[in-house]
């Protein structure tokens, strides 16, 4: 079997195990939902999570830029997750008075 030969079984197989595993809308909303919830920073009650076609949607408020960064990576590495768009607003601090 020639190198080109194996390269090719892999991605077939790949693809194959690839679409195997995919997950319904519903169920990649529902894993990136509890995700958040299980972390201590997170106030998912100001986050909207939506799928569409395994893409979420974030839109809501947090606190800073790196909440909003932590955010979208455990979106990203929920399993299902084929892209994220980040729609969430990092909410402005208040001045004292």
């Amino acid at each position: 079997m020639s190198r080109a030969n194996l390269l090719q079984a892999l991605a077939s197989i790949r693809e194959r195990i690839t679409t195997d595993v995919v997950t319904d809308d519903a169920s990649i909303r529902e894993k990136v939902i509890s995700g958040l919830d299980a972390q201590p920073w997170s106030r998912g009650s100001l986050i909207n999570v939506t799928v569409h076609q395994g893409t979420v949607e974030l839109w809501g408020l947090v606190d800073s830029q790196t909440m909003k960064k932590a955010i979208r990576v455990a979106a990203e590495t929920t399993s299902g997750v084929r892209a994220v768009n980040d729609n969430l607003i990092v909410r402005p601090l208040m001045a004292a008075t």
